[in-house]
C-alpha cells in the first residue's frame, strides 16, 4: 500500500512538473511575443499600440502569478522548486518593470503629442521635421524631457532589477523556457538596457544643452584627428553655438589661427610642444593637451576668454570670443563623416563632400585647393562654416523617423571616442561621466592602461600610421611583477602633400606608483634631425591620478617603428595579483582610430574565470592571452587560484 501511495504520489509531482514545464514556456513565448509588437511600435512612435502590448503582457504575467501559486505546493522539491521559485522573484520584478515602462509610453504619448508629428502606420514613417517643429513646441518637448529623466532612471534601475533576478535563478529558468529563449530574453534586457540609459543621459542633458530657459553658450571644437592630439586631435577650427528653447540663436565658426595670431599668450607651453613642435607659449589651439576632455575642455576655455579679453574691440568684431560658456562640445572628422553617412553627401562651394572623402577633402581645400581658387589664406577655411551650416540644415529637415538612427550615430561615436560634452552643470556632467560620453579618464579598476600619441608637426599623417599594442605582465626571476606596454607604429604611407614622416610624443598612462626600468625606441629626435637615431630621454611624472611616461618617437613612410615601456607594477597591482583577483582597464584615446590591442597577462597560477573570454584553446592555464580591437575603453577581469 505504502509503494502505491508514493508511486501515485510520485505520478501526481511528475505530471504537475511536466505541466508547470509547458506552461512556463507557453508564457515565456506569449510575453516574448507582446515585447516584440511592444519593440515595433517604439520603432515608429506609436506608444499607444507600445502601451497596449505592455497592458498584455501586464496581464499574461498576472496569469502568470496566480499560475505560479498553483504550483508552489512543488516549491519544496528540489530542480522544480527552484524553478518556481525562481520565476515567482523575476515575475514580481517583472510587474515593477512594466509599470515603469508604461510610464515612460505615457512620456511617448506626451512627446509626440506636443511636437505635432503623428505616426503613420501604413508606411511606418513618423511624419515631421525638427524644423518644423515651433521654438514654443520645442520648449515644451524639452521641458517634458527634463521631468521625465527620473522615469527613464526608475525603468533603467527596475530592468536592472529583473536581469539580476534571471541571472541569480538562470540555471532554473532556462530549463523550463529553453536555453536559446532564456539567452534570447538576456540579450533583450541588455539592448534595452543601454537603450534606457542612453534615453536617461539625453533627458538629463538636452535641457541644458538644448538651452531651457535661458540661452545657453557653447565652445564648439573641430577636432582634426588625421593629426592627432592627446584630447581628440588639432583644434584647427573653433566656433561658438547660442542656443535657447532647442533652437540655435547663431553659430559661428573661425579658424582658430584667427584668434590665436591676435592674441599675446606669455604662458609657457608644455615641455614637448617647445621641444617637438617649437611652440614656446601655449595658445588655444594646442590646449588640448590632457587626455582627459574635462580639464583639456577647462584648459581650451580659460586659453579662449584669455585671448579674447587680450583682444581689442575691433579685433573682437573679426572673430568669435565670449566672455564665459556653458560647456564644451568636441567633435572628429570621424564624427561628421559618419553623420554623412545618414544626411547623404553635401555640395557647398562647388565641391561635393561625402562620408569617404570628407576628411581629405576638406584638408585638401584648405590647405592646397584654395590657393587656385583666389581664396586669401584668412578665408582659407570659410568653407568649413558654409558646411556646418549645410548640415544643420540637413539635421533640421531629417524626418522624425531617422532620428532613432541619429541617436544611434551619436551614442556611438560617444563610446568610440570620437564626440565629448563638457558641461560646467555639475549635475549634467556628472550624467555625461556615467554615460560614458565625457570622455574622462578615471578608472576604477586595479590596473590601468592608455597610450596617448601628440602628432608633433607631422602634416595630416595620423590616417597612414597603424598602431599595434601588447601588454604583457609576467614575473621575473627575481619574483619581481614586471608589466612591458610594445606599440608598434607602422606606417603605410608616403611624402605627400598631407604625409611626413611621423613624429609624435607618446606618454603611457600607468597606476600611480608604477617604476619605469628599461625603455626602447625613444629617440631625441627624427631621422632628419637626428642621423645616429640617438636614444631620447624617457619623462616621468604624475597626472589624473596615475604615472605616466613620456618619449618622442618617429617612424618614415613605409617603416616600423617600435616602443617599449618596461616597468614594476605597482603595490596595488601585485596586491591584486596575489590575491587571485585582477581587473584592468584599457582608455582609448579621444579621436584615435581603432587599433589591434593583445593582452598576455601571465598571472602563475591557473585561471578560472575571465571576462571578455578567451578563446576555448586558451581555456586553464596560466595565462590570459587576447587578441580584440581598441575601439572604446575597456574593462578586463581576470580571477585565478
Amino acid at each position: 500500500m505504502i509503494v502505491v501511495v508514493c508511486a501515485s504520489f510520485f505520478l501526481v509531482v511528475l505530471c504537475a512538473c511536466v505541466g508547470f514545464a509547458g506552461w512556463a514556456f507557453a508564457t515565456t513565448q506569449s510575453i516574448m511575443q507582446e515585447a516584440k509588437h511592444a519593440k515595433e511600435a517604439v520603432a515608429v512612435w506609436d506608444f499607444v499600440a507600445a502601451s497596449d502590448a505592455l497592458d498584455a503582457i501586464q496581464k499574461t504575467t498576472v496569469r502568470a502569478e496566480h499560475a505560479v501559486d498553483f504550483f508552489g505546493f512543488l516549491a519544496p522539491f528540489p530542480w522544480i522548486g527552484d524553478q518556481v521559485t525562481g520565476l515567482a522573484h523575476t515575475l514580481e520584478a517583472g510587474g515593477y518593470l512594466l509599470e515603469a515602462l508604461q510610464n515612460l509610453c505615457g512620456v511617448g504619448e506626451d512627446m509626440v503629442r506636443l511636437s505635432g508629428l503623428s505616426a503613420d502606420l501604413s508606411t511606418t514613417q513618423v511624419e515631421g521635421t525638427f524644423a518644423e517643429v515651433p521654438r514654443e513646441t520645442k520648449r515644451a518637448v524639452l521641458m517634458r524631457l527634463s521631468e521625465a529623466s527620473s522615469d527613464f532612471a526608475q525603468a533603467s534601475a527596475q530592468l536592472s532589477i529583473v536581469r539580476e533576478e534571471m541571472q541569480q535563478w538562470g540555471s532554473a529558468l532556462w530549463l523550463v523556457s529553453s536555453l536559446s529563449t532564456f539567452l534570447t530574453l538576456l540579450d533583450q534586457l541588455d539592448e534595452a538596457s543601454q537603450s534606457l540609459h542612453n534615453l536617461q543621459t539625453f533627458a538629463t542633458i538636452l535641457p541644458e544643452f538644448g538651452g531651457l530657459e535661458e540661452q545657453k553658450t557653447f565652445l564648439l571644437l573641430f577636432l582634426n584627428n588625421t593629426e592627432l592630439r592627446p584630447g581628440g586631435g588639432f583644434i584647427g577650427t573653433y566656433g561658438l553655438a547660442r542656443v535657447q528653447d532647442g533652437d540655435f540663436v547663431s553659430v559661428q565658426t573661425k579658424d582658430v589661427y584667427a584668434l590665436d595670431q591676435l592674441a599675446v599668450s606669455s604662458l609657457a607651453a608644455p615641455i614637448p610642444l617647445q621641444t617637438y613642435n617649437a611652440t614656446p607659449f601655449w595658445y588655444m589651439r594646442d590646449a588640448n593637451w590632457s587626455p582627459d576632455f574635462a580639464v583639456s575642455a577647462l584648459h581650451i576655455i580659460e586659453r579662449f576668454i584669455a585671448e579674447g579679453q587680450s583682444l581689442s574691440e575691433e579685433q573682437k568684431m573679426s572673430v568669435p570670443t565670449a566672455m564665459s560658456v556653458h560647456g564644451v562640445i568636441g567633435l572628429t572628422t570621424t564624427f561628421v563623416s559618419d553623420i554623412l553617412v545618414l544626411t547623404g553627401p553635401l555640395t557647398v562651394s562647388g565641391q561635393t563632400f561625402t562620408a569617404e572623402n570628407f576628411a581629405d577633402a576638406m584638408e585638401y581645400q584648405v590647405e592646397v585647393g584654395y590657393t587656385g581658387q583666389g581664396i586669401p589664406s584668412s578665408q582659407r577655411k570659410e568653407i568649413l562654416a558654409d558646411v556646418v551650416e549645410s548640415l544643420l540644415y540637413r539635421l533640421y529637415e531629417l524626418p522624425a523617423s531617422d532620428w532613432p538612427a541619429l541617436l544611434d550615430i551619436v551614442s556611438a561615436n560617444f563610446s568610440q571616442k570620437q564626440l565629448a560634452f563638457y558641461s560646467a552643470d555639475q549635475e549634467v556632467e556628472e550624467a555625461l561621466l556615467q554615460a560614458g560620453w565625457a570622455g574622462r579618464v578615471l578608472s576604477s579598476s586595479v590596473d590601468t592602461q592608455m597610450v596617448v600619441d601628440a602628432n608633433l608637426a607631422s602634416l595630416k599623417s595620423d590616417p597612414a600610421v597603424d598602431r599595434d599594442m601588447t601588454y604583457e605582465v609576467f614575473q621575473n626571476t627575481k619574483g619581481d611583477w614586471i608589466g612591458r606596454t610594445t606599440i608598434i607604429y607602422a606606417h603605410r604611407g608616403s611624402f605627400d602633400w598631407k604625409t611626413t614622416r611621423y613624429r609624435t610624443y607618446t606618454r603611457l598612462y600607468v597606476p600611480f606608483g608604477t617604476k619605469l626600468i628599461d625603455t626602447k625606441g625613444s629617440l631625441v629626435n627624427d631621422r632628419l634631425l637626428n642621423p645616429s637615431q640617438s636614444e631620447g630621454v624617457v619623462d616621468v611624472g604624475t597626472d589624473l591620478g596615475l604615472t605616466y611616461f613620456g618619449a618622442f618617437t618617429s617612424v618614415e613612410p613605409g617603416e616600423t617603428q617600435t616602443l617599449v615601456f618596461e616597468y614594476l607594477l605597482s603595490d596595488g597591482v601585485v596586491e591584486a595579483i596575489e590575491n587571485g583577483s585582477y581587473t584592468l582597464t584599457f582608455f582609448k584615446q579621444m579621436g584615435a582610430s581603432d587599433h589591434n590591442l593583445h593582452l598576455a597577462l601571465d598571472f602563475g597560477n591557473t585561471i578560472f574565470y575571465a571576462t571578455p573570454s578567451e578563446e576555448r584553446l586558451e581555456w586553464g592555464n596560466e595565462t590570459y592571452l587576447l587578441n580584440t580591437i581598441l575601439d572604446q575603453d575597456k574593462i578586463f577581469e581576470v580571477l585565478f587560484d
